[in-house]
């Protein structure tokens, strides 16, 4: 289902990007499997930062 959006869309099909249109099937897969594992570390990144700052700020709260 998609969100209701305040203007007319021109298409519901996304638009594939002329370099991905001019590569085969492989490396499209490649492409793709390559920002997910990408997107994933990021994400892995900003959890284990978070887990850190919010260590860091449990421990200075606690001592009094």
């Amino acid at each position: 289902m998609l969100p209701h959006l305040p203007y007319p869309r021109k298409s519901l099909i996304p638009r594939v990007p002329a370099i991905a249109s001019g590569l085969d099937l492989q490396s499209q897969l490649e492409a793709i499997l390559d920002s997910v594992w990408k997107a994933e570390a990021d994400w892995r990144f900003m959890d284990r930062l978070d887990m850190a700052l919010k260590t860091r700020g449990d421990s200075a709260v606690k001592p009094r």
